[in-house]
């Protein structure tokens, strides 16, 4: 069985801005403004955001590799 998830990897400050943004968009049920009383846009979410936050390395993994580091 083979399942297609999306994934994106950012190097730059401006690419994660662009890559955030698209997922936060695909992950959105609804577009329409807050003022509307109803739903009219029938946005379908596109797909489930599974972290908020950038997935860090732990201490043993930056020290098997050092390349591992953000900083």
């Amino acid at each position: 069985m083979y399942f297609e998830f999306p994934a994106a990897i950012s190097f730059h400050s401006l690419e994660d801005s662009t890559v955030k943004r698209f997922f936060r968009y695909k992950g959105l049920s609804c577009t329409c403004p807050h003022n509307l009383p109803v739903c009219v846009c029938n946005k379908q979410v596109e797909m489930d955001i599974l972290t908020r936050r950038p997935i860090r390395p732990s201490p043993d993994e930056v020290e098997k590799n050092p390349h591992s580091r953000s900083d």
